[in-house]
């Protein structure tokens, strides 16, 4: 995946010292359907991103890219997530695959 960094506002508030929110799926982009994943730096989604990475590869319909998605990309995230869980013994959120909540 590609890295596009935005910073939010500066005097956006810092909802959460300790915590971070990621959030994925799919985007239509000039060149096709792609992965997007969002990241935070705090656990309610507030303010704009602070990092928004792009798939590199670029699919013909938004079916085929979810799926590219669920297969390959969320499986790792929920790894990564897990990690810290087990790490730093804290509690998570997970919204499910449908993004609610």
């Amino acid at each position: 995946m590609s890295k596009h960094t935005r910073k939010g506002k500066a005097a956006r508030k810092q909802v959460n010292q300790y915590g971070a929110r990621i959030k994925g799926g799919v985007g239509l982009f000039p060149d096709g359907w792609k992965t997007v994943v969002h990241i935070w730096d705090n656990i309610e989604a507030a303010g704009e991103p602070d990092r928004v990475l792009v798939g590199d590869q670029a699919f013909q319909s938004e079916s085929e890219a979810l799926t590219h998605y669920q297969n390959n990309i969320r499986p790792g995230l929920m790894k990564a997530r897990d990690a810290v869980v087990s790490k730093y013994n804290v509690e998570t959120y997970n919204a499910g695959p449908s993004g609610q909540g």
